[in-house]
């Protein structure tokens, strides 16, 4: 079979008999392998097993999971195979069911001896409870549920129970990853990050989400003409926001905010232009913010995006602009690259603020997942996005710029 070999902390879970296993490990730790190495075992050795797995979304499962399940099963042991339903029938009766969490309804009824979860804490609690749970009952099932820790949520709260068994990894450990890459994670990410990313720790996320912003990364910083000079936008009509930040030797200064109500992409950009041509600033002009900005306009048009609008005013103003919008996997990793540059693992700081940019000082220090969670009723969370986009577009990605002679 081609799999690769188990490390020592896959194997203690393989072996375990609990009928109730937490598995938590750092990211790309080996755990998706492991639940294949559960999967096939159970199915071959225990005759008439029903074994599910469960990703958070069904695309997740099919790429996660299913594709690379089906291709280790030895054709000689299956009996049918679904590709539509996601589903292996093997010769002795077993049977192996792949699903998407979203839609956990679509699972009651089932009768289980294994339910492997995946991404657990990305998971409805719900779906264990009452659906899962109760499959496992009659045939008195297992459970795994495996993932990366996610703050002290449900599977914290099952972790201590003594009904369950309890194993965690880090990254490292799995042996995935390789040092390189741990070493540059912990250039890029705070200490809180690391630790539950790359460490398997349950860390506490409740309140504030800018956690490692503090009154050290507040400065006095004025414009320096001739730096690397970024405009990073949040696209909104009330209020739209901008910041101007600057690069000095690996070093990032946010040294301008425009935070306007009412207003629209050409209204905000003749602001920044303006600002840009009393500093003396000439030549490129760098550009980043929200990846939608390319779909659409706050002041509409044919043909315009906020971004076609940004790139033809500053143009018409003599300057030259680079724009660079990639788009942003989550809040989350938006979130954690930016606590990484305010201070990483290692205790570096890359990202100062200047203590005249009131509105985004005072916003960073309170703006939580709750305002997120409901849709920012009180106005907080657009600049301090403009923000986010910032070390996403040019600290994870390395992207070089150049100084204006």
């Amino acid at each position: 079979m081609n799999l690769p070999k188990p490390t020592d902390n896959q194997l203690n879970v393989l072996l375990s008999k609990a009928r109730r296993i937490i598995a938590y490990c750092g990211r790309r730790g080996g755990k998706t392998h492991f639940l294949k190495y559960k999967a096939l075992e159970r199915a071959v050795n225990y005759p008439n097993s029903d074994i599910l797995y469960v990703a958070p979304t069904y695309r997740q499962a099919k790429e996660l999971f299913w594709y690379p399940f089906k291709n280790i099963v030895p054709i000689e042991y299956i009996s049918k195979k679904n590709e539509s339903s996601l589903k292996i029938e093997f010769i002795n009766g077993s049977i192996v069911r792949v699903y998407g969490g979203r839609n956990y309804d679509s699972m009651r009824g089932l009768g289980l001896d294994l339910a492997l979860v995946d991404e657990t804490s990305d998971q409805n609690e719900e779906l264990y409870r009452e659906v899962l749970n109760p499959a496992l009952a009659d045939r008195k099932g297992s459970i795994v549920l495996a993932g990366t820790p996610k703050g002290f949520d449900w599977v914290y709260d099952l972790k201590d129970n003594e009904e369950w068994e309890f194993y965690s990894w880090t990254t490292l450990e799995g042996g995935l990853v390789d040092k390189e890459e741990i070493e540059r994670a912990k250039n890029e990410l705070d200490p809180k990050t690391f630790r539950q990313e790359y460490e398997a720790s349950f860390e506490n996320y409740s309140g504030i989400i800018f956690h490692a912003f503090s009154d050290e990364n507040v400065i006095e910083r004025e414009f320096k003409s001739g730096l690397p000079t970024t405009l990073t936008y949040d696209f909104n009509v009330n209020p739209m926001s901008i910041l101007v930040i600057q690069e000095d030797q690996g070093k990032h200064y946010v040294v301008k905010e425009f935070q306007l109500g009412d207003s629209n992409t050409e209204a905000a950009t003749l602001r920044a232009v303006e600002y840009l041509k009393e500093n003396n600033h000439s030549g490129i002009v760098y550009v980043t913010g929200d990846s939608t900005g390319n779909n659409r306009s706050t002041i509409g048009g044919p043909g315009k995006t906020n971004y076609t609008i940004t790139r033809e005013i500053l143009e018409s103003n003599g300057f030259n602009p680079e724009i660079y919008t990639p788009r942003v996997k989550s809040k989350e990793d938006a979130f954690n690259l930016t606590n990484g540059a305010f201070k990483n693992y290692k205790g570096e700081m890359k990202l100062f603020i200047d203590n005249n940019c009131n509105y985004l000082i005072k916003n960073l220090k309170r703006v939580t997942r709750e305002d997120y969670d409901k849709k920012d009723p009180k106005g907080v969370t657009h600049i301090v996005d403009a923000l986010t986009y910032y070390p996403h577009a040019y600290l994870k990605n390395n992207r070089n710029r150049i100084s204006v002679d």
